[in-house]
């Protein structure tokens, strides 16, 4: 796009099917990675990303041929399919930290190459038991260059944050902050409890 000159800044925020707390303190920075990889492949700029376990804040940079749409289902997609795949690790010996025969260490203490059947992530804790799901829908907010730093330092500081406020609240100041039209009954999906023993 020649001679288009813009400064478009999104902050993202969803969640957690059923706002469980699946995101685990030890895997966000494998996560936070991970995203920032899909938003680069499209072309975007990460500004700042942070999540607690039931929800995902990321400020990005956008192009103006970017639908904002797009972009969240790209990353709900395959950070998805990211979580299901480092799930499915190979179980260690006896509840040791010893590893399967014929593994040798490839690029990361995090990847192993198992025979010729490629790189598999192994990870000695379970991210979640079953299928990890993003909520449906997200909220996007548009920021002017002037509000970045503080957007950035309220981002950086969720666990701060948290410790007096759910993500509930959280999200509904947020959009009343923004004037956004929306019916509570509709904001989340209902909270998921198990009914099997």
């Amino acid at each position: 796009m020649s001679n288009t000159y813009t400064q478009i800044y999104i902050h993202i925020v969803f969640a957690v099917k059923g706002r469980q707390n699946l995101i685990p303190k030890e895997h966000k920075t494998e996560l936070h990675g991970y995203i920032m990889g899909i938003i680069k492949k499209k072309k975007q700029t990460v500004i700042q990303i942070n999540s607690m376990p039931d929800h995902i804040h990321i400020l990005v940079g956008i192009t103006p041929d970017t639908p904002v749409s797009n972009l969240v289902r790209d990353i709900k997609a395959n950070s998805s399919k990211f979580i299901v795949k480092s799930e499915n690790k190979f179980t260690f010996h006896q509840g040791t930290n010893a590893l399967p025969p014929l593994a040798r260490f490839v690029t990361s203490p995090s990847r192993w190459c198992i025979g010729n059947y490629g790189i598999y992530y192994i990870n000695q804790k379970r991210w979640v038991m079953g299928r990890f799901e993003w909520q449906v829908g997200f909220g996007a907010f548009s920021y002017s260059r002037s509000h970045l730093d503080a957007l950035v330092k309220y981002i950086k500081n969720q666990e701060k944050h948290h410790m007096g406020k759910t993500f509930r609240e959280e999200y509904l100041e947020i959009l009343e902050r923004f004037n956004v039209n929306y019916n509570e009954r509709y904001i989340f999906d209902p909270v998921e409890e198990d009914t099997e023993i």
